[in-house]
């Protein structure tokens, strides 16, 4: 094929593509754009842009009506046609690895939610956001669970990154604690050894900023090793979530410091959950918007935190 014609055949499908997500997201009795304002959206020509209304509406995936003045107007649609054509397929998310109570009921809460949309959905489970971030940017996620303080920071070194929805009213998990091996200890010192899971943003730049202008020797670790880090002595402190799902830390012995008013943190910021994408994914964002229901969300996590629904994630 041409160079030009396969150009041609990628604006062809691709407008296509992007006009089926935008009308699977225009409920019926809705304006829709006129042909010119696709054709500058999109940057195509009319021919293209009337190819792909007339692709949509020749299978029965919608119908319109022309109101003259007034524009046209989408009067029905039938979802699952129309869904046929976005290319989204299965929209699969990932969070961390439900094994703390707050990562287990917002799990279950989401998985929910998005259950009763009528989009195919699922969900994968991977610690530490560098990680997950690194996988959404390859198109391996179309979306990702993590802070709000998490994805800033992520945002901040990448520009293709943008939060869809902040969850306000779910909790994201318990606040840091700065956990130290003698219990006399209240502020990291020169010549500690500092425990670090390097794939984990908001414990990595946190445990930086306490670290700021002290002699401290990093030692890394996975976040899902803190008791084995614990025990076997190889750390003098480490920045870590509260532990009391995992274990005692009594009796472990440890010293527990609340981090409350750590400079460019907030604990609000730390526990308050937001949903990842990438800014260059057209419609999924919006996509995730119209069936993230945050009050919903909420309320099912602190079901499942009471212990008055079951746990769910799938």
């Amino acid at each position: 094929m041409a160079a030009a014609n396969m150009s041609m055949y990628k604006k062809t499908a691709l407008t296509l593509i992007r006009m089926a997500r935008d009308l699977f997201l225009t409920d019926i009795g809705e304006k829709i754009p006129t042909i010119n304002e696709y054709t500058e959206t999109f940057d195509v020509s009319r021919g293209i842009v009337q190819n792909a209304l007339e692709v949509l509406t020749e299978d029965g995936s919608i119908a319109m009506e022309k109101r003259g003045v007034l524009g046209t107007y989408l009067t029905s649609k039938d979802e699952e046609k129309l869904y046929s054509h976005t290319g989204w397929g299965a929209i699969t998310g990932s969070m961390p690895i439900p094994m703390t109570p707050h990562f287990t009921s917002l799990a279950t809460a989401v998985c929910e939610v998005l259950g009763k949309a009528p989009i195919e959905f699922s969900f994968a489970y991977m610690s530490g956001s560098v990680k997950r971030v690194d996988a959404l940017k390859k198109g391996v996620y179309d979306f990702m669970i993590l802070s709000k303080s998490a994805a800033m920071i992520h945002m901040a070194e990448s520009d293709e990154l943008e939060i869809c929805a902040e969850l306000t009213g779910s909790q994201y998990c318990q606040e840091y604690m700065l956990y130290f091996m003698n219990p006399e200890n209240r502020e990291i010192e020169d010549g500690m050894r500092v425990g670090v899971d390097p794939v984990c943003m908001d414990q990595k730049v946190l445990t930086e900023k306490l670290c700021e202008g002290k002699n401290v020797e990093i030692v890394e670790f996975p976040f899902i090793g803190f008791e084995d880090i614990v025990r076997s002595g190889r750390i003098d402190c480490t920045v870590f979530r509260g532990v009391g799902w995992n274990t005692d830390a009594e009796k472990l012995g440890l010293g527990a410091v609340p981090l409350t008013e750590v400079e460019g943190f907030s604990a609000e910021e730390t526990n308050t959950p937001v949903v990842l994408v990438r800014h260059s994914d057209y419609g999924t964002g919006r996509l995730l918007q119209k069936y993230f229901n945050g009050p919903e969300i909420s309320r099912i996590q602190q079901e499942v935190l009471d212990g008055r629904r079951t746990m769910k994630f799938y």
